[in-house]
């Protein structure tokens, strides 16, 4: 039977850990159960010389924690490995002359989260829900008997009402990346030209549909990290080995502007604010219009705060250019 804790291909014939003991040690074992996430914690004996050889492995083959939440299944996402912890297993001191000891055995302390990121996909996402306040124009309201038969006065500026529009933020955060694609910097304060789809992001299971212009682009932060490139062997790397180059992580913010129309259908209403006065709404959809541009001689041009552009979608290869992710990708979270 296949070991748990390791890669069944690292354990078969000419793998880098066959006939290689990896022992969970007695007693080490914890798990945290939250409500949004698992955590596991397990303590792994190794032969010294093999520590790194088990944590490339377990890391770069995406070993998940392998009991309970760790089976992948629907309803229990897979605690992928977090951090490592290395010390030497106590044992018999043999003496060397540089003066380094020659340990026999390691203890690997391992983390799991299910709020890793898949070392596969390198990209964590997240949707949260964004509220904006806009104060509506005094003059279009008056205070009047029931019904609006009368006019009573004029509103004061504190009665002014207010109109909450409810929007997302879609975030995706992506690691351990060679560069920083030229979009990230190119796209700022610009709208999408074509509809995207979250898939399955709500509890029910059903998707996200974000229509044209319903999505507008923001830069997050950007730092320095780590680029795992796969070696092709040579020199004495073995082939699949991931070898750390500098790299970067960075965060891509998407916010969420859309209002359904008579038919249930989402519009992006970022280029259509919302009009107080508008000639006879019958749906919500018909608050928010078009602004135009005054023009004399005219005719009037139509105005557009936010210009449309294509957002580039990975095409899950390495070359791919990492801004929106595959829209058959795996659900994002939803925010804590």
């Amino acid at each position: 039977m296949p070991n748990a804790w390791i890669s069944e291909v690292s354990q078969n014939s000419g793998g880098a850990l066959e006939g290689v003991s990896v022992c969970e040690e007695h007693g080490t074992r914890q798990e945290t159960f939250g409500a949004t996430s698992f955590e596991a914690t397990v303590v792994l004996r190794v032969p010294w010389n093999y520590r790194f050889a088990v944590m490339w492995d377990i890391y770069q083959n995406n070993v998940p924690y392998p009991d309970a939440v760790g089976t992948g299944s629907s309803d229990k996402p897979s605690a992928f490995i977090s951090t490592f912890g290395v010390v030497p297993f106590p044992s018999k001191q043999v003496a060397a002359p540089d003066e380094v000891i020659e340990y026999e055995d390691a203890l690997i302390t391992c983390k799991y989260s299910t709020d890793e990121a898949d070392s596969q996909q390198l990209y964590v996402q997240t949707l949260e829900p964004l509220i904006e306040n806009q104060v509506l124009d005094k003059t279009l309201f008056c205070r009047g008997t029931a019904g609006g038969s009368s006019f009573k006065r004029e509103l004061f500026d504190k009665e002014a009402p207010a109109k909450l529009h409810c929007m997302w933020t879609y975030t995706v955060r992506w690691i351990q990346q060679k560069q920083i694609p030229i979009e990230y910097a190119k796209l700022a304060g610009r709208v999408n030209d074509a509809a995207y789809t979250i898939r399955g992001v709500f509890p029910d299971g059903s998707d996200f549909v974000v229509p044209i212009e319903g999505m507008l682009y923001q830069p997050g932060a950007m730092q320095k990290s780590v680029y795992l490139k796969l070696a092709g062997g040579g020199a004495g790397t073995p082939i699949g080995e991931k070898i750390p180059y500098p790299g970067w992580d960075y965060t891509l913010r998407f916010h969420i502007n859309t209002i359904d129309d008579a038919s249930g259908a989402p519009v992006g209403v970022w280029n259509r604010p919302f009009q107080g006065d508008a000639d006879s709404p019958t749906n919500e959809i018909d608050y928010y219009t078009p602004i135009w541009r005054k023009k004399d001689p005219g005719p009037n041009e139509k105005f557009l705060t936010y210009t449309s552009k294509t957002f580039p979608v990975d095409d899950g290869t390495a070359n791919g250019v990492h801004f929106l992710p595959k829209s058959t990708a795996p659900a994002p979270r939803i925010a804590k």
